[in-house]
């Protein structure tokens, strides 16, 4: 994740999992998704039993197949372990923001990454909803918001 992801991902792009938020919870046969795949160069998309997406990589030099389920359960899984050097602590609960056009079958598949990545999700927060909590909570700390006065707000 972040710069040392990018950095590798120039040299090992065959092995690079892209647009698994886009991909995740999707059928391979819609035609927005053929789209999404026939766009990524050098990597190898395969349809899995169940219809969904999933992505061919080189692991200990042998073709293995994992789901954009499994790829988002490493990601978090990579996330936990930072946290852990960082702080000492592992999470117990998360909140998980999502864009806003999930369906309910990429929602289940959220959460069931979060599960296999022994993450506790209390909820699926939609991002824009996240960046109004945000703001809330910024203009609350700085005392800015009056009773009177309405505000109207635009998050984008």
């Amino acid at each position: 994740m972040g710069e040392d992801a990018a950095s590798i991902m120039k040299s090992n792009f065959k092995n690079t999992a892209v647009n698994i938020k886009r991909l995740l919870g999707r059928q391979f046969n819609e035609p927005e998704i053929q789209e999404e795949m026939s766009r990524t160069l050098g990597v190898k998309y395969v349809e899995l039993e169940d219809g969904t997406v999933g992505i061919e990589v080189s692991y200990n030099d042998e073709p293995t197949v994992l789901s954009m389920e499994q790829c988002v359960a490493m990601m978090l899984s990579k996330l936990v372990k930072i946290t852990l050097e960082s702080t000492g602590a592992k999470p117990g609960d998360c909140v998980i923001s999502i864009p806003g056009y999930y369906t309910d079958a990429q929602r289940q598949a959220m959460l069931n990454a979060c599960e296999v990545a022994q993450l506790h999700c209390l909820r699926l927060l939609h991002e824009g909803t996240g960046a109004a909590l945000e703001y809330g909570m910024f203009k609350s700390a700085k005392g800015v918001f009056s009773a009177d006065k309405p505000q109207h707000v635009a998050f984008l």
